[in-house]
């Protein structure tokens, strides 16, 4: 039976570890079971209620949390056929009063703390490895979660940034005024855009959470702005300067792949880039 509660447990940190390498470490991977929560909860948080704002946020701290009941569990089921032999309790402490399973699960979570043993020490030479293993593992998941959040929260302030500025081009009537500008003055406009866009892009693949983040003002909501875009676009390719014409289509096609990311990968339905746009306004409520 000892052999099966360890199996168990290794299953379990593995699956952990897996999909916080596939979350964190590769550029466009995504781990399955973080994927499965953060999608669970803007499910959860369906609606156009200003409550799905809160989606977001809720579901990277799930992640986590999950990640780390899975290494706590992982562990205390490793730990759990070597109690009470293979521990030592502290002077004045009786082990026949606390149960093997809640004890193999304190070691785990004060070890995965990296906040010491406490009083209950592991004796047995291979579980003192181990034990050694997991406070590593501990610190790693703690730096992880951290590098999480150093990765969405730029990736969000570069998309709001962008919805912002084209909700102030919106403002300024600069479709209309377009093809009055100087050729170079367009050109640079419209490339910003697009840079901007490609920006928008690699966040989306490399941090796909950031999508589960509801912007409420339609000013910063990168989910109002982008039909907009599609506007400047197809002023650009109007103006009587072939330049322009160019820089203009470049901006549609970073729109186009945008459309055919969101479309493929958030379920997003719609044939043309405009009608994707307009579906993502409507996931993330600002549209009926």
């Amino acid at each position: 039976m000892m052999w099966l509660f360890t199996l168990l447990g290794v299953v379990l940190i593995v699956a952990g570890l897996n999909d916080i390498f596939h979350t964190l470490l590769r550029p466009t991977g995504r781990g399955h079971l973080s994927h499965f929560v953060v999608n669970g909860m803007w499910k959860a948080f369906g609606g156009t209620g200003g409550i799905r704002k809160y989606a977001g946020p809720l579901a990277i701290v799930s992640v986590i949390l999950t990640w780390t009941v899975l290494q706590a569990v992982g562990w205390a089921l490793i730990y759990y056929p070597h109690f009470p032999d293979g521990f030592s309790y502290s002077p004045g402490l009786d082990e026949t009063r606390y149960s093997n399973a809640a004890e193999a699960l304190y070691v785990s979570v004060m070890t995965l703390s990296t906040l010491g043993y406490g009083d209950v020490v592991p004796i047995d030479n291979w579980i003192r490895w181990a034990s050694t293993f997991q406070a590593v593992t501990g610190f790693g998941l703690l730096t992880a979660a951290v590098s999480w959040f150093m990765q969405i929260y730029p990736a969000l302030s570069r998309r709001r940034a962008l919805a912002l500025k084209l909700s102030s081009m919106s403002k300024s009537g600069y479709v209309d005024k377009l093809c009055q500008l100087e050729p170079s003055v367009a050109c640079s406009a419209l490339e910003s855009v697009s840079d901007s866009i490609s920006q928008a892009r690699i966040d989306l693949s490399q941090t796909t959470e950031t999508y589960y983040f509801r912007d409420m003002s339609p000013d910063v909501s990168l989910a109002v702005s982008l039909t907009y875009a599609l506007d400047l676009s197809a002023a650009g390719q109007r103006s009587p300067s072939k330049d322009v014409n160019l820089t203009a289509e470049v901006l549609e096609t970073s729109l186009r792949e945008l459309a055919g990311y969101l479309r493929d990968e958030f379920a997003l339905e719609g044939t043309t880039t405009r009608d994707v746009f307009r579906a993502f306004e409507a996931d993330h409520g600002h549209r009926d």
